[in-house]
């Protein structure tokens, strides 16, 4: 039997265009974060002027969008010191190319944020004690609220890993600062 020629294969014939819709990004829900501040803390002297940056080992987790609350506690006591809502994390050089000016230097730290321009709030000292037994977090393991001691104290201790708040706990917080969370 001989070999015929092939017939002509059918052309291959382009992909069909088919109208695609370019989805926005996603926009995360914003996440508020509960930071602490040891009293030492030399920024907490200097209340009344406007915080726009933060520094911790911790704000791994952070991401633009997000609010971070920083309290500290003093003889048992929670103060609020400020709310931060991030625009920027960023690591130690691009922190200080950010202040190049910041009077003795940018705290040292694996992790910085910056506010979102517009956002940046001033240093408080806030007693917010009250709210202590109230504000409520988002853990795996049961530790969802602050432990108080007999006297009704908070123990700073429980504070020193930031903790996930959950959205009516940050509500609580913004009421006191007469601002929306």
């Amino acid at each position: 039997m001989a070999h015929l020629p092939p017939k002509s294969l059918p052309k291959r014939l382009p992909p069909k265009k088919v109208p695609t819709k370019r989805l926005p990004p996603k926009k995360l829900p914003t996440r508020h974060f509960l930071a602490y501040w040891t009293p030492s803390t030399p920024a907490l002297q200097e209340v009344g002027c406007i915080l726009a940056h933060s520094a911790s080992n911790q704000f791994r987790r952070v991401r633009p969008g997000d609010t971070v609350w920083i309290v500290t506690v003093r003889d048992g006591v929670l103060h609020l010191v400020t709310r931060i809502v991030v625009g920027l994390v960023t690591d130690q050089a691009g922190a200080e190319k950010h202040f190049p000016y910041q009077p003795g230097g940018v705290w040292e730290a694996s992790h910085h944020i910056i506010a979102s321009p517009g956002t940046e709030l001033p240093r408080y000292y806030l007693n917010i004690h009250r709210l202590a037994a109230s504000l409520r977090f988002k853990s795996k393991k049961g530790n969802d609220r602050l432990t108080l001691t007999a006297d009704g104290m908070v123990n700073a201790q429980q504070l020193q890993t930031m903790r996930t708040l959950w959205p009516e706990a940050a509500e609580m917080l913004a009421k006191e600062l007469g601002i929306s969370a």
